[in-house]
């Protein structure tokens, strides 16, 4: 009987220990939780503000790339605004071959579509078609060129582009 209640004791023990070992597992998970949290939100930031870097260079360098490359004479400076609700992250009045036309964009820091499958490609341009719209509604006449600003595509989603007749500006471009 003796035997049994120091292995009883032991067991106890053990389990204690195995408690506390639990105990302090899940307050290590947890502050590891909080650490990733707050590098995932570290690492969004850091990527919007290589988006925002990106855009503003862009905003530079696209009239010279946009007349020696697509005969497009930029009227305007090119400017991130709001319009009619829907954000423009590159919206710029200009003239191709003496007409009227408004560009529209989106920047995108990279599309590779080995990390973003194609429905995430498509979805880019569904947003960049309806940003389009909001445009075309106010500007009826002119021509909307819609623009895509990235700082590397794969070629699928080049060809994806070219088929939805948005032009992809790459940064190695300018």
């Amino acid at each position: 009987m003796g035997e049994l209640t120091e292995a009883q004791q032991r067991t106890e023990g053990k389990l204690s220990e195995l408690t506390q070992a639990q105990n302090r597992t899940e307050a290590s998970i947890a502050a590891m939780t909080r650490a990733i949290t707050g590098m995932t939100q570290e690492l969004g930031g850091l990527s919007r503000s290589m988006s925002y870097s990106l855009e503003n260079e862009s905003y530079r360098n696209l009239p010279a790339l946009l007349k020696s490359h697509y005969n497009i004479t930029v009227a305007e400076k090119i400017v991130r605004l709001d319009f009619d609700g829907e954000e423009l992250n590159l919206f710029a009045r200009g003239e191709r071959d003496g007409q009227p036309i408004y560009l529209v964009g989106e920047s995108k820091l990279q599309l590779d579509e080995r990390r973003n499958n194609r429905r995430a490609a498509e979805a880019i341009f569904n947003q960049i078609d309806k940003k389009a719209a909001v445009v075309q509604r106010r500007y009826p006449d002119a021509e909307i060129v819609r623009v895509l600003l990235t700082h590397y595509a794969r070629p699928a989603v080049l060809e994806q582009a070219k088929e939805r007749g948005v032009l992809v500006i790459q940064s190695f471009e300018w």
